[in-house]
């Protein structure tokens, strides 16, 4: 909890961040998307910015041309065929752990 304390913030119009950070070449901007390519078949790179919507519209279009690739979680079906959702903080600890799993193959 008190590490808190010792996080930087900043900040900024988040349209502004990312069109600076898109045109960046060793910089990849992914986004949280439900057509997205599967996080565990992406070749992930080592630096990057992660994007994520709401949990009920998603990330907002305008900010949709300065993402360089959509990633999903792919969904794994109950045996009665029922998909349930991830929560934003749920899918946010998904992509974290593959990012960190990834970064140190």
């Amino acid at each position: 909890m008190g590490s808190v304390l010792r996080v930087r913030v900043h900040y900024t119009q988040l349209d502004l961040l990312l069109k600076n950070l898109a045109g960046l070449d060793h910089y990849m901007v992914y986004g949280s998307y439900l057509e997205g390519k599967s996080i565990y078949e992406a070749k992930l790179t080592s630096t990057g910015m992660l994007v994520f919507g709401n949990e009920s519209k998603g990330i907002h279009p305008s900010l949709k041309d300065y993402i360089h690739q959509s990633l999903t979680i792919p969904s794994f079906p109950a045996p009665d065929g029922h998909v349930e959702s991830l929560n934003v903080s749920a899918s946010v600890a998904v992509f974290c752990s593959e990012f960190t799993r990834a970064r140190s193959l």
